[in-house]
């Protein structure tokens, strides 16, 4: 065996081993760089257009897209439901129940009273998240979520209760999703500063507002016949002029998702 040349092979692999990992340094280096000035670049136009937002992560986590589909309640499901007359529409996917009495709340809005009334009264309950009171159609809407996070404006996993002109629930109408799973391999998640500026590009945060809340969950991402996709997806809460409006973009492909749209097809 020849020492010498052996050595000389050995010193050549280390160099080239050696020059790989300084390129995949510089490399990293570089791309931290470009992150801190698109970030920086972006604060500087928020702030130009005096848009107030909360303190943002600096990284997010990958995520997974999932499938769900709508779930057929059975007469057995029915019969956990206590003081009320239940019925199942729709295929039996829809739950409509009038409460054989009023359900009578405080004189204050509390959403710890709906909170309670939902687990007390619905088909697992526990399983969705407060979302809006609408005083003025007299409707308190939750949508259902999964391990934590809410299925926005999923018109088949939501509870709709309905009160009366003395602000008492007397009845409600529930659409469920089931059979969860994972589909494909976890996708990077739009950094929040990246989905702003997204949402600001796209004039859909206009200029002297406030992001008061923001947070990830999931959206109709497709429509199946039997079933749907749900993608990731980035919600914030912009407040201007002591409006308020919900705006959502999907958190792994960047798209700006259009509620009116998803409205008017459901409608449809």
């Amino acid at each position: 065996m020849d020492w010498s040349k052996t050595k000389s092979i050995f010193i050549v692999v280390f160099l080239v081993l050696d020059i790989f990992l300084l390129s995949l340094f510089i490399q990293k280096l570089s791309d931290n760089k470009i992150g801190l000035f698109v970030q920086t670049s972006t604060e500087k136009q928020l702030a130009a257009d005096n848009i107030v937002y909360p303190q943002l992560p600096k990284t997010t986590k990958e995520e997974p897209r999932i499938t769900a589909k709508p779930k057929a309640f059975t007469e057995e499901d029915l019969k956990t439901l206590k003081g009320q007359e239940a019925e199942m529409i729709n295929n039996n996917t829809t739950i409509y129940s009038h409460l054989d009495k009023p359900y009578v709340l405080g004189e204050k809005f509390d959403k710890d009273e709906f909170n309670n009334f939902i687990k007390s009264f619905t088909f697992e309950g526990g399983e969705y998240e407060f979302w809006k009171y609408d005083e003025k159609n007299m409707k308190v809407i939750y949508y259902q979520s999964y391990k934590d996070r809410p299925l926005f404006m999923n018109f088949n996993g939501e509870i709709t209760l309905n009160l009366n002109e003395n602000k008492e629930i007397v009845s409600y109408k529930q659409t469920m999703l089931t059979s969860f799973d994972k589909i494909g391999d976890k996708e990077p998640v739009l950094l929040p500063i990246k989905a702003i500026e997204i949402l600001r590009d796209s004039k859909k945060i206009p200029s002297d507002s406030e992001i008061i809340k923001y947070g990830l969950g999931y959206s109709t991402w497709i429509p199946l016949a039997e079933s749907q996709v749900l993608s990731p997806t980035w919600h914030f809460i912009v407040e201007k002029d002591g409006k308020k409006e919900d705006l959502f973009i999907n958190a792994i492909e960047g798209k700006v998702i259009e509620v009116e749209n998803q409205n008017k097809e459901k409608l449809e």
